[in-house]
């Protein structure tokens, strides 16, 4: 690992003090250093630093008594194992220059024990990504679930819980963050829905730049549904509190419950496809439960021919009017609203005589009342029809 970061090491190190810094390996190998042709030398004194476990002071007078060598002070570097990995040398008077030695030989233990840290803490980032990857790719009917379901037991999986697939959709408030700073926000955005979704048997990782996948295990005791979801969502809006204190929004797509491996990849797909669905039906939400929005999924599924078909046949009357968006927009709350005219004029934020007016423009257009419930869930399912074919052709 010292071979690794000598040469950064020894940059970054000259630059502070303002002397040249070598870094070796144990038999004295300059490996890195601020002197690029000192690079591949060997430095005598580093075996005796290294018998000796000691720090080496060579002035002047003595090093011009030496072949190729300055005067400096050098110490040994100790490994993540208690053994010495090599030494660093900084050149100068060994008067003036053995308190710096002193402090880099300690920041460079530091340092590597960071780096390795941070290695090993992208080792483990890798293979949790790589984990959820496989279980979004398994097919039970293509291969055998046994040596998955080792590997994610390993990560906290427990078969016998059930799990929901939670999408988080994410943006930093700042748009001109240097590419160098990215990794340690996204990070940051990860630890901190660790922090709430902490769970021995959550699995959780970046999929891809701004989201993350969120297997969360639920509670051992069976609660109905409707608690359960309406619970999950409440603690996505905990975590969207919290990241909202760091400057970044966040939004959420949470599928079924599921028991299986197998089960995981419906319940992401449901996640990503109710949070896609939710920004198009309701623009001013960010959490959004497959299990308060099947209807959307299924009216999303028709194939498009008969769509098209339906939203022309259906929405002519109205989109030859030019108040067609404010006509539409009545129908949709309408029906939302129970076909309360209190509650639609509160909605819409209209006076009820204007709420009259364009109730009686629509049921002389459509030839019916608007409290005719047939003709209404079919005006209703075509204009969310028409909002998922816009919402395709924009893309």
């Amino acid at each position: 690992m010292l071979e690794k970061y000598a040469q950064e090491m020894a940059d970054s190190t000259s630059r502070i003090i303002g002397h040249h810094v070598h870094i070796t390996d144990k038999d004295g190998l300059v490996i890195g250093t601020s002197k690029p042709e000192r690079l591949g030398h060997v430095l005598f004194e580093v075996p005796q630093v290294v018998r000796s476990r000691k720090g080496c002071l060579i002035s002047e007078e003595e090093a011009q008594k030496l072949p190729d060598t300055l005067a400096g002070a050098t110490y040994p570097i100790y490994g993540l194992d208690g053994q010495i990995a090599g030494a660093i040398c900084i050149l100068g008077d060994p008067e003036k220059v053995n308190c710096f030695a002193l402090i880099v030989q300690k920041q460079a233990e530091m340092y590597l024990r960071e780096m390795a840290f941070q290695e090993n803490a992208l080792y483990q980032e890798r293979t949790i990504q790589a984990l959820l990857k496989d279980i979004l790719a398994f097919d039970p009917r293509i291969a055998p679930a046994e040596p998955l379901l080792r590997k994610a037991t390993e990560f906290g999986y427990e078969p016998n819980r059930r799990y929901v697939a939670i999408f988080m959709d994410y943006q930093f408030s700042s748009t001109d963050i240097p590419d160098r700073n990215k990794p340690v926000l996204h990070s940051r955005t990860l630890s901190i829905v660790r922090s709430i979704f902490q769970g021995k048997n959550d699995m959780s990782a970046g999929i891809r730049e701004n989201a993350i996948l969120i297997f969360h295990a639920l509670g051992e005791e069976r609660i109905e549904t409707e608690t359960e979801m309406k619970a999950l969502s409440e603690k996505c809006g905990g975590l969207q509190g919290q990241l909202k204190n760091h400057d970044i929004s966040a939004s959420f797509g949470i599928g079924s419950p599921v028991s299986d491996l197998g089960g995981c990849k419906t319940s992401y797909t449901e996640a990503r496809g109710v949070l896609e669905r939710g920004r198009i039906f309701y623009p001013s939400r960010t959490i959004f439960s497959i299990w308060e929005n099947r209807f959307h999924e299924l009216i999303a599924s028709t194939g498009e021919i008969p769509r098209i078909a339906f939203v022309a046949d259906r929405l002519a009357s109205l989109n030859s009017q030019k108040d067609s968006m404010e006509l539409k927009e009545t129908i949709q709350s309408w029906c939302q609203n129970n076909f309360s005219v209190q509650d639609t004029a509160r909605v819409l934020h209209i006076h009820r005589n204007t709420l009259y007016y364009r109730i009686h423009k629509i049921e002389n257009l459509y030839d019916c009342s608007m409290r005719n419930f047939t003709r209404m869930m079919e005006l209703y399912l075509a204009l969310n029809l028409e909002k998922i074919e816009l919402s395709r052709s924009s893309m």
